[in-house]
């Protein structure tokens, strides 16, 4: 028998898979008024005037005194607007928008968060050192050092003229199915993150495939990030219980959507802001079998007050795809890592028990072609990374995704520019490897951290969004038959 995962993978993140962007109110410590403070404007484009900022229509204060090394609307604006507009616009979920005065006034924080690569938000390493990603937000080094400049000669505003608009999310023009939150949620005052799963069940009279998906969401305020995940056959009752125990719409769920002895969840797609249309890689698609069980992961935010949220998933699906795709999880279930560490890693077992994916390694039962990756980790998490390697040194080790400043509240999937492929399958399973390892920092606590979904757990678990011809060996693997 396949040892299957003992507990269920759960993954509160936010896109991807395909990636998208994430926003929210996270730059609290901004000028007093700014918060929320969006302007007048709709951003692009606007009348020209010597005292009016034109993207939002505000009084541009008085010039610094030059010269000046880099100016807004001359290169700096450009950064910052493609770059973290999608989040920072007008009424957007961002806690100010990407206007002039509003950057001005913020702009202590803008080079700081930049500069820490907090800001635009990207836990993925994407320097080419281990892959690069599609949907990166990066800044280059250079980038960060003309804000950083700008910021020092007081954040001159040049030439005043138009900048390009704000980025637009991308519809779905097209869908054939349409999945929602079955009633509006309005979460508590109270809280600051509220996570809330609210199950539905796709009116399908076969097996689709999903190809294309767009999420909207009524609240984009309080809308931080959404996963879509399928409800395994055995958690679909313990799903059904928990969502009538409620009084509110919905159930809490913050580090999983099931039963701590369900399956693994499936995620079939994921959505934060700045994110439009997504499509997954041409020729490939998710199963969505009949009958079967979804649930609406939301991940809101309340940093700019509550609100009430109605979301919707437009989907794209097919009958049937050139190849099926899934998301396999690589996870490490097993490490111990003690209180007090500034930063903890684990050890891979090297794969000890070779149909193993619950030890961090896991041997290559059978050829992958691997589109892009899900990393999750708790609030410890630090640093994660992937790698194929071979035990016996015959091919050179592959980083397939390195997290080196992991930040729970930006979860979310990356594509590669070209899909990897990763022999296996044969003789050669006794030799691939796919490998990971996570960091932890356990300062905060006086006791031993372990897998587990709640808070103060931690969890080690990526998964990969693959197509393979052998789909059977793999899929054999995550129910244990």
């Amino acid at each position: 028998m396949i040892r299957s995962l003992p507990t269920p993978l759960p993954i509160a993140l936010t896109t991807t898979l395909a990636l998208l962007g994430g926003c929210t109110g996270v730059l609290e410590d901004g000028p007093a008024g700014s918060a929320g403070s969006d302007g007048p404007g709709t951003g692009g484009g606007g009348s020209k005037g010597d005292n009016l900022d034109p993207d939002s229509g505000m009084p541009i204060d008085e010039e610094p005194e030059g010269p000046f090394t880099h100016a807004w609307y001359t290169d700096i604006g450009p950064i910052l607007i493609k770059n973290c507009g999608s989040c920072h616009q007008p009424n957007g979920s961002g806690p100010f928008a990407m206007t002039y005065e509003l950057a001005k006034a913020w702009a202590p924080l803008i080079k700081s968060t930049t500069a820490e690569r907090t800001m635009p938000p990207m836990p993925v390493n994407n320097d080419g050192t281990c892959q690069s990603f599609d949907n990166a937000r990066w800044l280059t080094d250079a980038e960060i050092q003309a804000i950083g400049e700008w910021v020092d000669e007081g954040a001159p505003h040049g030439p005043v003229t138009d900048l390009a608009s704000f980025p637009a999310d991308l519809s779905l023009s097209d869908p054939n199915l349409t999945v929602k939150m079955p009633t509006a949620y309005t979460p508590a005052g109270n809280v600051s993150d509220d996570y809330r799963c609210f199950p539905v069940t796709p009116n399908i009279a076969n097996d689709v495939f999903l190809t294309s998906y767009e999420v909207v969401p009524q609240s984009r305020r309080i809308a931080h990030h959404m996963i879509l995940y399928m409800v395994p056959t055995n958690d679909q009752s313990w799903v059904t219980t928990e969502d009538a125990k409620s009084a509110t719409p919905g159930y809490p769920c913050f580090g999983t959507i099931g039963s701590p002895n369900g399956d693994a969840a499936q995620p079939v797609a994921v959505w934060a802001p700045g994110g439009g249309r997504i499509d997954f890689p041409e020729g490939t698609g998710v199963r969505i079998p009949k009958g079967r069980m979804l649930v609406i992961q939301m991940h809101y935010n309340l940093a700019q007050g509550p609100d009430t949220d109605l979301t919707a998933v437009k989907m794209k699906v097919t009958n049937s795809v050139a190849h099926e795709a899934f998301f396999f999880p690589l996870a490490d279930t097993t490490f111990k890592a003690p209180p007090q560490m500034e930063l903890f890693k684990t050890t891979p077992n090297g794969a000890s028990d070779l149909l193993s994916i619950t030890d961090g390694s896991f041997n290559m039962l059978a050829p992958m072609t691997v589109y892009g990756v899900f990393p999750h980790m708790h609030q410890k998490g630090r640093t994660l990374r992937v790698t194929y390697r071979s035990a016996l040194n015959l091919a050179p080790e592959q980083c397939l995704v390195d997290v080196d400043r992991w930040d729970f509240r930006w979860q979310e999937g990356w594509w590669y520019p070209k899909p990897i492929y990763l022999t296996g399958g044969g003789l050669e399973a006794l030799d691939r490897q796919l490998m990971i390892q996570c960091g932890y920092n356990t300062m905060d606590t006086n006791t031993t951290t372990t897998w587990g979904e709640n808070t103060s757990d931690e969890m080690c678990l990526n998964y990969l969004y693959v197509t393979s011809p052998d789909l059977q060996s793999l899929l054999n693997v995550l129910s244990g038959g």
